[in-house]
């Protein structure tokens, strides 16, 4: 019996009904591009002059809207994310095509404003959480939460048993939104890399 929170978002039988056996793509695809359009909102945002929150996937065509949005997270949290801003910046459009066709990422907006993203990988078993970041102006709000959700329930409709995540130790704020979210510490233990000494730990969420 899975501890993971009912998503208000998806309803239960659509999320049994879009999964099938092992890691098929034809149903399981059709009613996942239905999800993936699915709008998820956060209405009365009284921190944000902003009325309504909206979660999507982007498309492999909006790749200059995830290169906005990415450096953007790289400038303002440099110590958060594996790659640097100089790395990101020398990427071109085909790079950036890759990566979209490689993750599901997912941008949080308000009105015409990008104030969050998180990528997930994988397509069955087991998938891994990354890149979670949101804007200062966001954070505190329940944008973060609205992100999580909707790689929960993408998760779900591609069949996925797991779903890992690394936290940079001292990371309070990170470690609380995905333990509410039920996702538990491993006692898997490591450093961020790529030349970067910090400790981390890794949290998995049994689905």
């Amino acid at each position: 019996m899975s501890n993971r929170p009912t998503s208000p978002f998806l309803p239960r039988d659509r999320r049994i009904s879009a999964i099938g056996p092992g890691c098929s793509l034809g149903a399981d695809r059709i009613a996942f591009r239905d999800v993936a359009a699915r709008v998820y909102r956060l209405r009365d945002n009284h921190r944000m002059d902003l009325a309504t929150v909206h979660v999507r996937q982007l498309q492999v065509a909006e790749w200059a809207v995830f290169r906005q949005i990415r450096l953007r997270a790289l400038a303002d949290a440099p110590h958060a994310f594996g790659s640097t801003l100089v790395e990101a910046r020398q990427r071109g459009e085909r790079d950036w095509r890759e990566l979209l066709l490689r993750r599901a990422q997912f941008l949080a907006a308000a009105a015409d404003t990008e104030v969050g993203t998180v990528g997930v990988t994988g397509d069955c078993g087991e998938l891994h959480l990354i890149s979670m970041w949101v804007a200062p102006e966001a954070r505190g709000t329940g944008v973060a939460d609205l992100l999580l959700r909707a790689v929960l329930d993408h998760a779900t409709v591609r069949g996925g048993d797991r779903i890992r995540l690394e936290v940079v130790e001292g990371n309070i704020a990170a470690e609380r939104l995905y333990f509410r979210h039920g996702f538990r510490r491993t006692g898997v233990r490591g450093t961020v890399g790529g030349g970067d000494v910090r400790p981390e730990f890794e949290m998995v969420l049994d689905l």
